[in-house]
């Protein structure tokens, strides 16, 4: 599964209660949406929500070689460490 169809489908679900409530609509067509929307929400469950999670923590660190020495020779271990503040335990 990919993005892209977990969107689509999801979207599907969403227009599908819509049309399934819409007072427009006839028995027939509302019918059709509730069983659709069932459908896809049943699917949507099966396949969970994959989290994206930002490891940069919103800057690009610089190229570092396995020591933290960059190719200037300048240690930026300790600034990549300071840049998320850790919370004190209390």
């Amino acid at each position: 599964m990919d993005k892209e169809n977990y969107n689509k489908l999801k979207n599907w679900k969403f227009k599908c209660l819509y049309l399934s409530t819409d007072p427009r609509q006839d028995g027939w067509t509302t019918d059709f949406y509730k069983k659709e929307y069932k459908a896809a929400d049943k699917l949507l469950k099966s396949w969970g929500e994959q989290l994206e999670i930002e490891f940069t923590y919103g800057c690009n660190p610089p190229e570092l070689d396995g020591a933290g020495f960059d190719s200037d020779g300048i240690n930026h271990y300790n600034e990549r460490l300071n840049q998320v503040p850790l919370k004190n335990k209390k």
